[in-house]
């Protein structure tokens, strides 16, 4: 039968090792991930700060509906039936 010295050295540094190396892999992956996202931000931010201010428009929903109204006559509509495909 092993030891306890010897049964820590099958099973559990393997298991620290592990565990630390998948610990330093994924802070590295999220680092680069972070790193990637600052540099796109940054870009964004260069790339607003040059354009031009767009001019602003109001959007009036009483207007908005009136102008649908208008384009639709709701008054006069025909039922009409819906084609359906032909059974099989």
């Amino acid at each position: 039968m092993p030891s306890g010295r010897d049964n820590f050295l099958r099973t559990g540094l393997p298991l620290l090792g592990l565990v630390v190396g998948g610990w330093i892999g994924i802070s590295w992956m999220l680092q680069g991930r972070l790193d990637i996202k600052g540099a796109k931000e940054k870009r964004l931010a260069l790339d607003l700060e040059n354009t031009p201010p767009r001019p602003t428009q109001t959007f009036d929903l009483n207007q908005e509906l009136q102008r649908l109204k208008d384009k639709v006559d709701i008054d006069k509509y025909e039922n009409q039936k819906v084609p359906r495909p032909e059974d099989s």
